[in-house]
């Protein structure tokens, strides 16, 4: 998350990568046992010698390694905190389209036989309490696509 924040790499590990890619280097310049370096490079024999080449991993990129138990509740954390936001602005789209046009919507689908009863229930549920839940908040924005769809406006 650090490198996707910053949008670059900490000085250890860019040293660590460094050191990673001289080593790989100097064992295809000097330790490879053909003259062709790129078909080389294809042959498992390269990709065992590379895997065993000693790279030593300083102190300061190992302090930065994280858990990935922390990484894996850092993301639950964070797909709960947008789920609250989205939420968040259901509720509000639902508040700022108003009751008026609520109830103007519901006889509009209804002259035209198109809310269902549950879309219906949770329109008089907005209507008597003021408020919805977020799933519910979610039916009726599908509701009100629809129905624009089918040529109905807010009022101002």
């Amino acid at each position: 998350m650090k490198i996707w924040n910053k949008q670059a790499i900490s000085e250890a590990f860019d040293g660590l990568l460094k050191q990673a890619a001289e080593k790989v280097h100097n064992h295809l310049m000097n330790d490879s046992a053909m003259s062709n370096i790129g078909q080389y490079c294809k042959r498992p024999a390269c990709w065992d010698a590379v895997k065993h080449l000693e790279i030593e991993i300083p102190e300061d990129f190992i302090g930065e390694l994280v858990d990935e138990n922390v990484v894996g509740q850092e993301i639950r954390s964070a797909k709960s905190g947008q789920k609250i936001e989205n939420d968040i602005q259901v509720e509000t789209h639902i508040l700022d389209i108003g009751e008026a046009n609520w109830r103007k919507l519901r006889d509009f689908g209804k002259s035209r036989n198109m809310i269902s009863p549950k879309e219906d229930g949770i329109l008089a549920y907005l209507f008597k309490n003021r408020f919805v839940s977020a799933a519910q908040g979610r039916v009726l924005l599908s509701l009100f696509e629809k129905m624009q769809g089918e040529g109905f406006e807010l009022s101002k």
